[in-house]
């Protein structure tokens, strides 16, 4: 029969983790992970904190509302033209001096309609604001009052170029 000599067998009892490498590994990877992890969590709470830069007040909150739109089936949108003589530096040239929004629901009554016309660049070339008005008063002309929707006709300054402009975005707000 074969004997094993004590001196084969380590006492796990006086062993020292240095002395057992899989012990040693086993640290080495959760100081390594540890190490990895409060670095992480440093460079978020910077990157988060350097979000929060422009706030300037003093106090914080936040809260929810469900948003409901008063115009569910969209709007149409038409840009109206002039040919102005004075335009291109005297050669003439067509340019928007009017947008008319109209088939805006009722529901919309009394809210803030803005009109921007966009350039090939994104930029805005002109803009017009005006308050949605359903009555059929004198002054409101295109809304008499038994109408299914609202229209609005906006003069917009400066006219811009026919030719640059190249989509007309709509918001209604209020």
């Amino acid at each position: 029969m074969n004997q094993i000599a004590d001196t084969d067998i380590p006492n796990t009892d006086t062993m020292n983790e240095a002395q057992d490498p899989q012990i040693t590994a086993r640290r080495r990877r959760r100081l390594l992970a540890a190490a990895v992890s409060v670095a992480v969590a440093g460079t978020v709470a910077v990157a988060s904190a350097a979000t929060l830069g422009g706030i300037n007040t003093t106090s914080l909150g936040a809260d929810q509302a469900m948003i409901t739109s008063c115009e569910s089936d969209g709007v149409r949108v038409e840009s109206l033209t002039r040919f102005d003589p004075a335009a291109e530096s005297g050669r003439g040239a067509y340019v928007v001096d009017r947008v008319k929004v109209s088939e805006i629901a009722r529901a919309c009554d009394g809210l803030e309609l803005a009109v921007t016309l966009v350039g090939a660049s994104g930029a805005s070339l002109s803009e017009a604001t005006t308050t949605l008005n359903a009555s059929g008063n004198p002054g409101n002309p295109n809304n008499p009052p038994n109408q299914a929707s609202i229209n609005a006709t906006l003069p917009v300054t400066p006219a811009p170029l026919a030719t640059d402009v190249i989509r007309v975005a709509v918001v209604i707000t209020g």
